[in-house]
């Protein structure tokens, strides 16, 4: 699991690093971290996760969605 993590953060700063604009940005946005995106499938999958599990887990992709928001962030920064 811990390498679907680390491919969702990877591909998330790869593609921040090509964005030019803030509609862009927005895209990315939705992506991963969107009502669709990659982190909320995650979450959406501690359904399947063991319950003695689920909160190293939930703890896991929350601290995931928040270093990808502090991506995001930066790059809306450097934009404006």
């Amino acid at each position: 699991m811990q390498e679907k993590f680390n491919q969702i953060r990877q591909s998330a700063i790869e593609s921040l690093n090509g964005v030019t604009t803030m509609r862009e940005i927005g895209e990315l946005r939705a992506k991963y971290v969107g009502k669709s995106g990659e982190v909320t499938s995650l979450l959406r999958s501690m359904k399947d996760i063991p319950n003695d599990q689920k909160a190293s887990f939930g703890k896991m992709v929350n601290d995931l969605k928040d270093e990808i928001m502090g991506y995001f962030n930066v790059k809306e920064a450097e934009l404006k």
